[in-house]
This record gives structure tokens, C-alpha cells and sequence, in this order.
């Protein structure tokens, strides 16, 4: 396999970070391309082609279109097993260093075939294969972690069906952003409930015909702002008249025409444009140079015949840099200097310093470079027309001066402008799209920039980075009523049941005692926030409320990077220190610098307590003749009898990775002393993995694998799925979290019961994993910092707990004061307030390393798998723990 000559997210890569860039599954066809038709050949007639070549198609262009631009690309793919399948096998394994260890080879299986013939720039093609023997997720099982999946949408696969997970979706659990497409619909229907999976989705390309027939819309711009309520990124080809985007997250928008070239074909042309867009997202580039770098990338490949033959790759160039050009169709993988005549031998582009395109080609006189989409002209001169959606008036249109061009330019690629030619106006406009509600369109910029920013640099429309000193508590101002009209951005994850009712419940209360506030909500699942948590707060617009997890990788990262702002002062002017106890607050505390977990400013602050302890089915429990376990010997022999029953002794989903890292930390509670793990949580000196207490618990765990005490196929189970079969009767046993009951009790009422998990003979204190909820923290950028406050000590004083109490919920302050029913609810309340008591209480592991979530899931997973031995699973871990805590000072 060959290396590449360029990497362009080398500055990204970690030893913990994904092993692919993207990966993606779908059919691979064997392309055989005719050029140089004069015509299409009559009926009974024979046309000789004056060109022909043979490559991958179908999902092999969009794999070989990302790996030729250094993205590690893996695929997943049927092959059969003759010539075809080896030719195509060995062009994409070998020659274009695409991972196939996800691809599988089938006896007596044909391969797909596609004939093109290419006759006046336009194309036909006749088509013959069978279905796969194999469906995509069967070959994939769990697929390897990716920054990012290209999916194209189907109802034979369609996402976010309840119950089901497709292999994006778990790749999107493991951290990856899903980009959709959409096929063309030969019935004609159209159908807009295909739009309903882009909830699971990250971005949305479909070209201008699929969008507006999708959307119902009347033009391409209405179908972006359509889509753009449906998905964080939503974007819009439309060919030769160039690309838009909404980008939610940055809160950018922009429009970018197409390159001028003489177009041969476009086979694969949307395949290139999605991969160098995936990319540019990838590297974090402003969204118009996102679309340029695309639009750039699929004018090289139009130039030439063949699908994935015409995707542009990196090579060297004579003076050293890297530059951005089609490979010769033979070309191998290796770094080569570009022959004379090529669209990336003359010329460096000055948008992309390491790309190298040729200039413009020679106008008529008069004749502008620059040109809109057909349904603009003559409505506006100076930015493309807005729909009704917009909230703001738009800027006055401004005259647009024509570019000039050099007659004695080469003839090839339009080039973008030079900063120093200050009279070539820019072929670009971009505007900031006000992301507080999906409805909201008002336009902040309309003026058109520079079409030479630098596409490395994000940050350079990016305001200054907000200052992490702190207000007195004098200075800040706690009386919100009196802070003018504020629309206040929350994120949360309070997607369930009792969690989701008590948020509605508490933010309606907060508007009505201050209606000059507007709150604009945005809740997302637990995964779904990690995900996007991250690129949101370093955007130019960042939700002013958030929910972060307590943890290294998020809390801790963000107060290292000055995103989140310290809250002390406010700490003081509202008396949050005397709402909290100590042994609170050291969850949401950090150093300025955000190396010490425990300690320091404070961040943020949760609503609900949390522990992690053993939930039973009281009415299973009596048709055994158990009773709810009160040592840990006595909570293994119920083990036993269940499964000697043909019951399901305990309930698991480990799909997700961190449901099995509660039920690690329950049992190594049973052997490892409490300030021992205390220590690993939070990433501290002092402590080992390896040592034969942890040994202990990793063997009793793998232990109950090997005596059947968990579902079948529990790694492969989500943890939805998990705790609803549990309330559906499956399972006597479920080690999970407070958070649950709300939702259980509905269904099992009395059955439910909830205990911590007891202790031994030898150790009888209670120890249990728990804590805190998410806190509410405050970004650094917010303009609103003083209503943000406001707002956090409205959802966490003494009224807010009464409410969460009466939605299930367990509140951190005041539990004691809560008057509850008998049943799960007061054995929840009961649990907690022993544990915190008696200083049971130690921290989620995945806190102790800003990788460690990463770390514990998928060595856990393994370690369930019989994949891994508990010595080889425990170092694992130590290396980790270690190489943080000593690079940590």
C-alpha cells in the first residue's frame, strides 16, 4: 500500500484518535468507459470509441476520491470472485491505499458491471449485478472508529429507526460525524418523509434537483434553508452554477460559485465535491472555503473521462510544496512531479498555497468572471436573493465591479483573486446565519470578503478569545429582569421522560417571571452533545448555555481552551457555596489551567445527583425465593439461581461502550479500596491499574461472561434497547443509574426496585460509582453571561428541586428535604443520601484522562468479548492513566 504525500489532518492525529477518516460501505462496480462517440450507436449498428479505460466505480469513486486527498479512507464493500472482483480488489487496496479490511470476497458471486459511454459531454450507461450475498451491516458488524461516514439515504436502510441501529449509527456513537447524500427517484415520488433520517445526521449534500424536489421548495436557496432545519450542516450543488451552505454549528453562510472549465464528464463530479468538503469540515476551514476547496476539487475531475480516474490527488511540486491536481490514470500512489499541461502545473492558487491551478481563461471583453445562478439574475446585483424566511432587513445591494481578466492567461481553471490585486472583487459572499432557532435567518454580514482568506486558518473570522478573568461577585448583576431583552441559547441532553418534562416545566417558568428572556432551547441526546459540543463552543457563536460532562475530555478540555467561563463570582453573589456541599462542587471544579480535576474555579453546576447501583425486578425476585441482595455474596448467588432458572440474571447494552464501564465499576467497588479509585477517576498521582485488586474485579467480571449471567449478544445491544427489555420483564438484575427509574417505575410500578450495590464481607461500606449529573456551564463568548447565571441559579434552587423531585428525578440539593412515595423513588433517595453520607460515593472512570473514555470502552468491550485477557485489558488502562498524570505535572 503506498503512502501518501500529504496529510493534511497530521496535526490532529493521535495515537488514541480514530484509526480511519472516513469509512463507508456500499456497491463497488467495475467501470468501463467509452469516450470519443460521435453518436450513440443506432439499432443494428456497430461505433468504434476513440478511447476507452476501465476503474472502480459506484461507492469507489467517493473512497477513492477521499484517499487521493490523504484522508484514510476504509470501505466496506461485496467483491466476487472473478476477474472483475480482483481488478478491483487490487486497484483500491494497492494503488489507492483504501482500507478493505471491512470488504468481503464471495464464491460464484458476479460482480457488478457499468458500460459509459461518454458522446457530447453528456453520458448513458447500461448496468448489470445482483444483490450482494451480504448486507452492509452483517459484513461490517461494529464498525472501526471514524472521524467521519458518507451515507447516501434509502428507505431499504433507513436511519434512526427506534429499536435498530444501522452501521453509521454506531459509528456515530463512536464519535463519527454522519455525512448523507440522497439518489435520484425514478418513481417521481419524492417522498419528504426520506428527510425524517437526517436526524441522525450531521450533513446533508444533495444537489439542487434532489433538494428542491425533496423539500418541496421552488429553488435551490429555499431548499437550503429547508434542509438547513433539519441538519446541523446542510449544503446545496448545483453544478455549474457553484454551491451553498448553512454551517449551524460556526454559524456561517455562504455561497461560492463554480470554477469556469471546459466539462468532459461528470461522472464521479459530486463524489469529489462531497470528498473535498468532508475534508475541509474535517481540518475545520471556514465553510466558504469548505465549498471552494470542493467546487475546486470537482472542476479538475469534470476536466477528464472516468469517474474515480479524473479524482485529483496531493503531489509534490518542483519547489517542494504539495499541490492539488488530476493523476494520470495509470499514475501509482506514490508522489510524483506533475507533467506540463496539466490542470496543476502552472500557477500557485492563492486560496490554497499548497494547491497549484491554472489561471483563468481568456473573457470576451467586458465580460465578468464572477456569475450567479439563472434564478437570481436580474433580482439582485449584490447577494443572492432571501426567501420570507429571514428575520432582518438585508443590507442595501451594493454594485458589483466586473473582474478583469489577462487575455494572456492560460486557458484552464478559474483561479481565485491575489490579495495584492485590490481592484478584482471577490467572487465570494459569505454571512453569519443567527443559529438561536431553527426559524431565525437574520443576516449579519451580507458584504462579499476576500476570495483569498487563507483556507488553514479558520480562526481568521473567528472574534478574539474571550478573557478567562473573573467579575467581582459586586460587579455581576443578579436582578435579570432588569438586563433588557436577551435571547438565551441552551444546550441540554434532557431527552427523557422525567428529565425532558422537568426542563419544559422549569424553562417556561423562567420566561414567565422574566419575559424580557427568551430562551431558545436545543436538546440533544447524550452522544449527540459530545459530539458536537466541541466544534460549537469554538465557533463564532456559541450556544450561551451548556451542558457539559464533568470530565477531562470535555469540561477539562474546554476550560484548558478558555471556553467555558469560571463562575465564582457568581458562586458568591447567589450563595451556589452553600447550596452545594463541597463534595459536590469538586465535580464541576478546575484549575485555571485545567490540569487538576477537583479543585479550583468552578465551571458549572449540576441539578440532579446521580449513582450507579443495582436495579431489580421485585416480582422476579419472589418467584425465586430471593429478596433484594444485602451482601455481595448474597447478590452472586441470585445470579445463579436466576440463570439455573432460564432467567436473564442481568440485563446489559454495551453497544455504546460506557453502559459496561457501570458495571466494571460496580464490581471493582467490591475489591478496590474507595480512595484508590477516587484517585484513577480523577486522573491523579497515586494510583495503579495493575494491581490485584483491579485483577480481581476484571477476573470476577469475565467471570459472569463465562457463566452466562449476561443477555446474549449484549456487546452488539444498545442501551436504550437494554433498559427497555428490562422493563419489558427481560432480566432479573440491572446495574445502572438513578437517572433511570423515572422511566422504569412507569412501566414496572411497583416491581422496580433499586439498592447500592452491597458490599462484602470484608469490606461491608457502601461504595458506588455516581456524582452529578451534567452541570450547566456558561461559554466564555456569551453576551449574555449575567442572564446565562440567572438562569442556572433559577433550574437549581430549592423550587427547582421540589420539581425534579416530582418528575422522578434525584435532586442534588436539599434531598433530604424531599418528601417522596415509598417505593423506587425513596429506595433512589435512600441510596444516594447513604452513599454521600458515608463518603461512598467515587467518581465515572471515563474522568481520569482526556482519552480515557476512549481507553476504558473499547478495551471493556474487548475485555467482554474474551478478546482480551484482564492483565492485557488492566494495561491497557495503566498506560493511559500514566501517560497522562505524568505529562500533567
Amino acid at each position: 500500500m503506498s503512502v501518501q504525500a500529504y496529510d493534511p489532518l497530521a496535526d490532529q492525529r493521535t495515537p488514541e484518535g480514530p484509526q480511519f477518516d472516513v469509512f463507508l460501505a456500499g456497491t463497488v462496480f467495475l467501470d468501463i468507459v467509452f469516450t470519443g462517440l460521435p453518436a450513440m450507436p443506432a439499432a443494428g449498428t456497430e461505433i468504434w470509441a476513440e478511447g476507452m479505460g476501465s476503474c472502480p466505480g459506484g461507492i469507489a469513486n467517493l473512497a477513492i476520491a477521499t484517499s487521493r486527498l490523504g484522508l484514510r479512507t476504509s470501505l466496506a464493500a461485496a467483491f466476487g470472485d472473478d476477474d472483475y472482483g480482483d481488478f478491483c480488489w487490487r486497484t483500491l487496496a494497492e494503488q489507492e491505499a483504501v482500507d478493505l479490511s471491512r470488504s468481503r470476497r464471495f464464491e460464484q458471486w458476479h460482480s457488478p458491471v457499468t458500460v459509459s459511454m461518454a458522446v457530447d459531454r453528456d453520458r448513458s450507461m447500461v448496468t448489470h449485478g445482483h444483490a450482494a450475498p451480504m448486507s452492509a451491516s452483517e459484513m461490517i458488524g461494529s464498525p472501526p472508529r471514524s472521524r467521519a461516514v458518507i451515507v447516501a439515504l434509502s428507505a431499504e436502510e433507513p436511519l434512526g429507526v427506534p429499536g435498530a441501529s444501522s452501521w453509521a449509527e454506531l459509528a456515530h456513537r463512536d464519535g463519527a460525524l454522519i455525512f448523507a447524500d440522497v439518489g435520484w427517484d425514478p418513481s417521481g415520488a419524492w417522498s419528504p418523509a426520506l428527510l425524517e433520517q437526517l436526524s441522525a445526521c450531521h450533513a446533508f449534500m444533495p444537489n439542487a434537483v434532489e433538494a428542491t424536489a425533496y423539500t418541496g421548495t421552488d429553488n435551490p436557496r429555499d431548499a437550503l434553508y429547508a434542509i438547513a432545519d433539519r441538519v446541523p450542516l446542510a449544503v446545496v450543488t448545483d453544478g455549474a452554477n457553484g454551491a451553498m451552505a448553512i454551517d449551524s454549528i460556526t454559524g456561517e453562510e455562504a455561497y461560492v460559485p463554480a470554477p469556469r472549465v471546459t466539462a468532459l464528464d461528470p461522472t464521479g463530479a459530486g463524489d469529489v465535491f462531497g470528498a473535498g468538503f468532508v475534508l475541509g469540515t474535517l481540518c475545520r476551514w471556514p465553510l466558504a472555503d469548505r465549498l471552494a476547496f470542493a467546487g475546486l476539487c470537482a472542476a479538475l475531475a469534470v476536466q477528464q473521462f472516468g469517474g474515480s480516474l479524473a479524482a485529483p490527488g496531493w503531489g509534490t511540486s518542483p519547489t517542494g510544496g504539495t499541490r492539488c491536481g488530476r493523476r494520470p490514470a495509470t499514475a501509482a500512489r506514490t508522489p510524483t512531479r506533475w507533467p506540463a499541461g496539466t490542470p496543476s502545473s502552472t500557477g500557485w492558487c492563492p486560496r490554497f498555497p499548497w494547491a497549484r491551478c491554472a489561471g483563468p481563461p481568456p473573457p470576451s471583453p467586458g465580460t465578468p468572471t464572477w456569475r450567479w445562478p439563472p434564478w437570481s439574475q436580474g433580482r439582485h446585483q449584490g447577494t443572492p436573493p432571501r426567501t420570507n424566511h429571514a428575520q432582518a432587513p438585508r443590507p442595501p445591494p451594493r454594485e458589483r465591479t466586473p473582474v478583469p481578466t489577462s487575455p494572456k492567461a492560460p486557458s484552464r481553471l478559474a483561479c481565485p483573486p491575489r490579495r495584492s490585486d485590490t481592484m478584482i472583487a471577490s467572487t465570494r459572499e459569505v454571512r453569519t446565519r443567527n443559529t438561536r432557532g431553527a426559524g431565525t435567518r437574520a443576516v449579519l454580514a451580507a458584504g462579499v470578503v476576500a476570495l483569498a482568506a487563507a483556507a488553514c486558518a479558520p480562526g481568521s473570522s473567528a472574534p478574539p478569545v474571550a478573557s478567562s478573568a473573573q467579575p467581582s461577585a459586586s460587579a455581576v448583576r443578579t436582578d435579570a429582569a432588569a438586563l433588557g431583552d436577551v435571547t438565551l441559547t441552551i444546550w441540554d441532553q434532557e431527552v427523557r421522560g422525567g428529565q425532558a418534562a422537568q426542563m419544559k416545566q422549569l424553562n417556561a417558568a423562567f420566561e414567565a417571571k422574566y419575559p424580557n428572556i427568551t430562551i431558545k432551547r436545543v436538546s440533544r441526546s447524550f452522544d449527540d452533545l459530545n459530539t458536537t459540543l466541541r466544534l460549537a463552543l469554538s465557533g463564532n457563536e456559541p450556544p450561551d448555555v451548556v451542558q457539559a460532562n464533568n470530565g477531562r475530555p470535555q469540561m477539562g478540555a474546554f476550560v484548558k481552551a478558555g471556553h467555558l467561563r469560571p463562575l465564582d463570582a457568581y458562586a458568591e453573589a447567589y450563595g451556589w457555596k452553600k447550596r452545594y456541599s463541597q463534595s459536590v462542587l469538586q465535580y464541576v471544579s478546575y484549575s485555571a489551567d485545567g490540569k487538576v480535576f477537583g479543585q479550583g474555579n468552578i465551571y458549572g453546576l449540576p441539578q440532579v445527583g446521580e449513582v450507579v447501583g443495582i436495579l431489580y425486578n421485585a416480582a422476579k425476585l419472589s418467584e425465586l425465593g430471593l429478596r433484594p441482595p444485602k451482601t455481595w455474596e448474597e447478590f452472586e448467588a441470585a445470579l445463579a439461581k436466576a440463570k439455573a432458572a432460564g432467567e436473564v440474571p442481568l440485563q446489559l447494552g454495551n453497544l455504546d461502550k460506557w453502559p459496561g464501564v457501570h458495571v466494571f465499576g460496580t464490581v471493582q467497588g467490591r475489591h478496590v479500596p474507595a480512595d484508590q479509585i477516587t484517585t484513577l477517576g480523577f486522573g491523579r498521582k497515586g494510583a495503579s491499574w495493575t494491581t490485584p485488586e483491579n485483577t480481581r474485579a476484571a477476573e470476577q467480571i469475565v467471570g459472569w461472561v463465562d457463566k452466562g449471567y449476561f443477555n446474549k449478544g449484549f456487546n452488539g445491544q444498545g442501551y436504550d434497547a437494554s433498559w427497555q427489555a428490562f422493563g419489558k420483564g427481560e432480566g432479573v438484575f440491572l446495574i445502572g443509574g438513578s437517572w433511570l427509574i423515572a422511566d422504569l417505575e412507569k412501566v414496572m410500578g411497583k416491581d422496580l426496585g433499586f439498592v447500592l450495590p452491597p458490599g462484602t464481607g470484608s469490606a461491608p461500606g457502601p461504595v458506588a460509582t455516581g456524582g452529578t449529573g451534567l452541570p450547566f456551564a456558561i461559554t466564555a463568548k456569551s453576551p449574555h453571561p449575567d442572564a446565562a447565571a440567572a438562569y442556572i441559579d433559577f433550574i437549581t434552587n430549592a423550587d427547582a428541586m421540589k420539581v425534579l423531585t416530582a418528575n422522578g428525578l434525584l435532586p442534588i440539593a436539599d434531598t433530604e428535604q424531599q418528601k417522596v412515595k415509598q417505593g423506587p423513588q425513596q429506595d433512589m433517595f435512600t441510596a444516594f443520601g447513604t452513599a454521600a453520607e458515608e463518603n461512598g460515593l467515587v467518581p465515572y472512570l471515563d474522568y481520569a484522562t482526556p482519552t480515557f473514555a476512549d481507553t476504558l470502552g473499547a478495551a471493556l468491550q474487548d475485555l467482554l468479548a474474551k478478546k482480551s485477557a484482564p492483565q492485557d485489558f488492566l494495561a491497557t488502562l495503566e498506560k493511559d492513566y500514566k501517560t497522562f498524570v505524568e505529562s500533567n505535572g
